[in-house]
């Protein structure tokens, strides 16, 4: 055969053989060693979704209506009791930060980035706790 000839020499076969085990017996042994490994925990995600706010936003003269719905990446699920008591003040807070804003403020991806770390840093003030709250998320955002 031509592959015989070029590739494997009739003295090679038996260590090629050799060789083809070994590398079977080392698989083996390493998914049996992975096997008895303890799995690594999943990371945890928590939301907390909040229910939505709807207000007027200045703009030039006009009034306009924005609706946004927020969802908070909370650290760990031990952090949602703390979020739920506070929830009065999370939405005083938000309402504060929104009444202060443009239409305009709205309209640029760069102000609804400043507009989320606000927040963020707005609601981890309230918890006392830095890094309670990861990251926060529009699920919604309508302007009118």
């Amino acid at each position: 055969m031509l592959c015989n000839k070029f590739f494997v020499r009739p003295g090679k076969k038996i260590s090629l053989l050799i060789i083809l085990v070994l590398l079977i017996g080392v698989n083996a042994c390493s998914s049996m060693t992975s096997a008895g490994q303890e799995p690594k925990k999943a990371i945890e995600n928590v939301n907390f979704i909040m229910d939505p706010f709807i207000l007027n936003v200045a703009n030039h003269g006009d009034s306009r209506f924005l609706k946004v719905s927020i969802a908070l990446e909370l650290a760990n699920a031990s952090v949602m009791d703390m979020v739920k008591t506070q929830n009065a003040a999370f939405r005083d807070a938000i309402i504060a930060l929104i009444s202060s804003r443009t239409a305009d403020d709205f309209l640029s991806q760069e102000g609804k980035m400043q507009f989320k770390d606000e927040i963020l840093l707005r609601i981890n003030q309230i918890l006392r706790k830095e890094g309670a709250v990861k990251n926060v998320y529009f699920t919604e955002l309508i302007m009118q």
